[in-house]
């Protein structure tokens, strides 16, 4: 759970950094980013995050460790 928190935490974050004016011109074909958004964005990671920590323990298991 503290990785969840943690990923959210940094999405948001680097969203955040982002949040002034934009650096290019708006593409009227992408749709907002919104809060919302950046949630789904830090549950994907941390969903990424806890398979690759499944698999490193996996591995780990299988070397005898």
């Amino acid at each position: 759970m503290s990785r969840i928190a943690a990923a959210l935490v940094l999405v948001i974050t680097l969203g955040g950094c982002g949040a002034g004016a934009p650096a290019r011109p708006a593409d009227p074909t992408e749709p907002p980013t919104g809060l919302l958004d950046t949630y789904e964005r830090a549950n994907q990671v941390a969903e990424q995050l806890d398979e690759r920590e499944a698999q490193l323990e996996e591995m780990v298991a299988d070397m005898g460790g």
